[in-house]
This record gives structure tokens, sequence and C-alpha cells, in this order.
């Protein structure tokens, strides 16, 4: 009988561990990738994360030769780096994505405690929603341990030698197109991003946060804000409405421009009929986004407040002893100070107690002091607009002289729903009209939320809201100063500046020639895109100018500190 010949076993050149391999390397960099794709919008596709595919590397080279024990070691360890890389891909991707702010510790963990919940509040999603992304999120974290763990510790020893020449020359490749080596820090090139440069460079802004608090609040606001000295001959009552997302992406924007361009038109047409005037800039705001109560304690205060650290200092400093803002500085020439905050949550009493405290008003307008019971509306939740203003046109007619901080709510984003706009605003307070805010319409499509034409429809409709205010108030003398909190988040992006608009509008001509001499042009547009001045610098800019023309001395005027309280 002919002798049977044996073949011995060929391995095929690419093995099913090979492309199990390869396939674990992509999903696990695409994973990685996928915050900034969500959030970033960067313009290359893909990228390889440095700690996460060497990990890969190192194990397809050498694992064959390790011991049941070191794989599972290797395998935790892997695990837990990778749980720890997506969660801080996330929160960094949200955080320059949403509000162009570079991560920081120190900055943002107050940030977060202090916003997740009052946003988590405000969106007021039903049950499953929440649900559902914890399950999302407990299934990934799943999907992760098995899936690592299969590849790591079951398909250790069927590596091929092509696979791990590949490995290998990849390898060599991320490393040098990267320019870092261990322990050396340098600018991630497109391709490449280092999970341990980013943190790096994230402890390093925070150390040096952290440093110059002690700067910060060192600064003696008394010694350049001490304008009580300056008395007023006349006493106009005068407005400050932060305009929420009123950012200049308007004019760079090819979508945004046409039709800001004529719905500004028609609010100056509107004013003007009314004998209203204006002049306006670009002033740089201090944050991008988000982050209203640093931009308007910024003009307010005169001092630049880019940091929440910066911004829990200064408050938590001048709880006790009352800073000199400029609400504080109208109350010394008799005006009453009021603050107006229509937003329908409850603050913890020593938050809000120190909240009062800090900013200072002789009275505050709150939810309970409307008298409202219709729908509410956007993130606080809170009244419609219309009705806020209209509440506020009859409490100035109560007492002369008044100085009013409102920010107004129907523009912040998400713009949608708005609220209907009626013939009387006091229709609205127990209109039984559908909706309100996030109503289940809404709710059920979360991707509108980031729509140019629900931001455009919304910047419109707060136009409207607020020539309703500024044409039916029956005070002629009052000055009415309409800044731009920051850009609005999702539809502009850091490469459109952080300026915004302010206007000031008056019938007082002679007031407004002031302005025009530190860059402000005639009007509600503007011509030159060039920025003029800086939201720390505002205040004393604004009372320089109404002492010029309101004051017992206007021969004797304070200085414009461009940068505010540091200079």
């Amino acid at each position: 009988m002919p002798v049977e010949k044996h073949h011995p076993f060929k391995r095929p050149i690419i093995s099913r561990a090979d492309i199990f391999f390869w396939a674990a390397l992509i999903l696990l960099n695409a994973l990685l990738f996928l915050p900034a794709m969500l959030f970033l919008q960067p313009e290359h596709f893909f990228s390889f994360n440095l700690e996460v595919s060497f990990a890969l590397i190192l194990w397809a080279i050498f694992a064959s030769r390790w011991q049941k024990n070191g794989l599972r070691w290797f395998w935790r360890v892997f695990l837990f780096l990778f749980y720890f890389a997506i969660i801080y891909k996330s929160y960094a991707s949200i955080l320059i994505g949403v509000y162009q702010m570079q991560p920081n510790f120190y900055n943002d963990a107050s940030f977060i405690a202090n916003g997740l919940p009052f946003l988590l509040s405000a969106l007021d999603l039903p049950k499953w929603v929440y649900l559902g992304f914890v399950v999302t999120v407990l299934s990934l974290f799943v999907f992760l341990w098995h899936f690592t763990k299969a590849l790591l510790i079951k398909r250790a020893t069927q590596i091929g030698r092509i696979t791990q020449m590949l490995a290998l020359s990849l390898g060599a490749v991320l490393l040098i197109h990267s320019g870092i080596s261990l322990g050396v820090d340098a600018e991630m090139p497109t391709g490449v991003d280092s999970l341990v440069a980013e943190t790096k460079q994230n402890l390093s802004a925070s150390r040096a946060s952290y440093q110059n608090i002690d700067t910060f609040i060192a600064q003696n606001p008394y010694a350049t804000y001490d304008y009580a000295q300056y008395n007023l001959a006349e006493k106009p009552n005068v407005y400050i409405i932060f305009f929420e997302s009123y950012g200049s992406v308007l004019y760079k924007h090819e979508y945004f421009r046409p039709a800001f361009t004529e719905m500004a038109t028609a609010f100056e047409a509107r004013l003007a009929d009314e004998g209203w005037q204006s002049v306006s800039a670009f002033s740089e705001a201090p944050t991008w986004g988000g982050g209203s109560w640093m931009s308007y304690t910024s003009a307010l205060f005169g001092i630049r407040v880019s940091e929440q650290s910066q911004y829990k200092a200064l408050r938590e400093q001048y709880a006790q002893v009352p800073y000199p803002n400029m609400g504080r500085y109208f109350h010394t020439q008799g005006y009453e100070y009021l603050w107006v905050v229509p937003i329908n949550r409850e603050l913890p009493p020593k938050y809000q107690e120190v909240d009062y405290a800090f900013y200072g008003a002789d009275r505050w307008i709150t939810y309970d002091t409307l008298e409202y019971a219709g729908p509410l509306y956007g993130w606080g939740p809170s009244p419609p607009d219309q009705y806020t203003f209209g509440f506020m046109q009859d409490l100035v007619q109560e007492q002369q002289p008044t100085f009013l901080f409102f920010l107004n709510q129907d523009s912040h984003y998400p713009w949608i729903p708005l609220p209907e706009r009626v013939d009387d605003w006091r229709t609205l307070a127990n209109s039984d009209a559908v909706g309100g805010s996030l109503s289940s319409e809404e709710k059920s499509s979360l991707s509108q939320f980031a729509s140019r034409e629900n931001y455009l429809a919304a910047t419109e409709h707060s136009f409207a809201n607020i020539a309703d205010f500024i044409t039916t108030l029956n005070n002629p003398n009052a000055i009415i100063m309409l800044v731009g909190d920051h850009q609005p988040p999702t539809v502009s992006r850091k490469d459109d500046g952080f300026e915004t608009m302010l206007h000031i509008i008056s019938q007082d001509n002679d007031f407004l020639e002031n302005f025009q001499n530190y860059g402000f042009e005639q009007g509600i547009l503007l011509d030159s895109e060039e920025v003029q001045l800086k939201h720390e610098g505002f205040y004393s800019l604004f009372i320089r100018n109404f002492l010029a023309r309101y004051g017992r001395n206007p021969e004797n005027l304070p200085p414009y500190l461009v940068d505010g309280l540091f200079r």
C-alpha cells in the first residue's frame, strides 16, 4: 500500500487573530475620535491616539512571550487607560466645541458641578432619555470589557510575524510623525493625538489658574472705580440689557449676514420712528458660546472674568464687601438698582444670598415677582421675554431714577420653542398655549437644537421684544445699553472670534456723539469689523461718557480703562 504523506499545518499569512488585532486598533482609535467628530468637526477625518496605539503595538509584538497572569494585568491596565481616555476625550471635546474653553481641571470642576444640575433641570427631558443615555454608556463599557479581554488575553499567542512587523513599522511611523517621545511635550500633528500631552497641558493650565487667583483678587477696585465722588446734574434712567448669544457670527457667516442685515435694519427703523438713535461697536467678550455670568460680570465690574475659578474667587471675595460695580455707582447717585432674573428655578438659599450680596441690587425681580402662570420656555425655564419686558415697562414707571439689568432668555440656545407674540403682553400671564420649554414635540427631535434657522428666528424674535420695550418707554431721556454676551454655541466656531455687538440707544444725540470718539459707529449695523473695545473696559468708558454729558463737573472725568481693572 502506498504510504500516505502528512503535510505539516501551514499557518495562513493573515490569520483571524491578525484581522481581529487590526480591526481592534482601528475601532478603539475611532471610538476615541468620535467625540471630536461630534463636537469639534475637525478638518482631518481620523486620528490615532498615541498611548492606545502604542499599547496595542507593544502587545502585538511581545504578548506571545507573557504568562497568563501578565496578560491579565496588561488587559486591566489597558482597559483602565481606555476608560479614562474616552471619558477625558468626551469632556475635552464638549468643552472646546461648545464653549471654546481649553480643558482646565481647576476651572472645570466648579463649572460642571454648578452647570450640569442647571442644564439637566432646564432640559427637563423624559426619564427614558436619561435612562437611555446611562444604558448606552454602560453598554459601551461592558462591550469594551469583553472586546478587549477577547483580544488581549485570548489572542495573545495567535498574532503572526507579518502583523508584528507591520505593527512595529506603524509604531515607528507614529513616533516620527508625532515628533514626541515619552516626557517630551510637543504639539500633536494632524492625525495623531496624545492623552499624556493633553493631560499635561490641562494640569499646567490648572496650576497656572490656581496660582493666578491671588493676583486676580489682589486688585483694588476701590482705587480704580471710586466713582461715587462724581455727582450727576441729570439722572436719566439707565437700562443694560444683555442680548443672549448675540455674536459677530451674524456678520461673519454668509448664511446669517443677509437675514441679520434685514432684521437689524428693521429694528433701527422702528426705533427711529419713535425718535431713538444709536451708536454701535464690536466688543470682545471674555467667554465664547456660554458662561453668560462671566461676560456680564466683566462688563458691570470692569474686570476681565474669563475663567470659572476667577468668577468664583471674585464672588467669594466680594460677598461681604460691596464691589463698586456699575449698578452700585448709580445707587450712590440716588438710583434704584433693579436686577431682573425671571428664571423659574430655586437656588440654594446660601448661594442666592451670596449672589444678592455680590451684585448688590436694591431689588430683585424674580419669577415669583412676575406673577406668571403660563407655559415656560428655554433653558431657564422662563416666561416669554415679551411678558418680562412688559412687566419691566410698568416697573420702571414706579420710581425715578432707575438702573436696571436684564439678560433676555428667548435667544438662548437651543432657540426652540419660541413663545408666541401677542398684542397685549398681559394675556400671556395665564396663557393656555401648549408647548413651553422643550415640549414633547421638540424633545423628539433634538437634532433641531443646532439649527441655524432656529438661531436666526430667535434673534429676530428678540429684536421684536426689545423694540417693543424701547419704543413704548414713557421716558424719552432713558439710556439703553444692548450688549451681546457671547457667540452662539454650535453655529459658530473659534475662528469667528469672541466679539459681540454693543449698542448704545438714546434720544440724546450729544450723549451718543461722545462714543464716536472711541470708535463707535452711528446706527445699529456696523461697516467695519474692527473690534473697538473689550467688555471689561466698557464700565469705565460708559461712566466717563455719561459724566461728560450728565455730570455736575463734565471737565473732571475718570479715565477710560481699555483693559479694565488690569492695566
